[in-house]
């Protein structure tokens, strides 16, 4: 799962893109994509692992900082 994230993290400079606004106008930047590990889950059952979902599509992604 690592080597599958790298890879596309190094073919696709569009995952570097961070926003911001300056002067109340909208820009771009290309920054060099965020490194990170990917952690790798196990769940004893189907409903944790849907209570985990549910609770990671309740966190706001951060446009800004990566």
């Amino acid at each position: 799962m690592q080597k599958s994230y790298d890879y596309l993290l190094d073919r696709h400079d569009c995952l570097g893109i961070k926003f911001f606004k300056k002067k109340g106008q909208l820009l771009q930047r290309f920054d060099k994509p965020i490194r990170v590990k990917v952690p790798l889950l196990t769940f004893s059952t189907k409903e944790e692992q849907d209570a985990f979902i549910a609770t990671e599509r309740k966190k706001a992604i951060d446009y800004k900082h990566g």
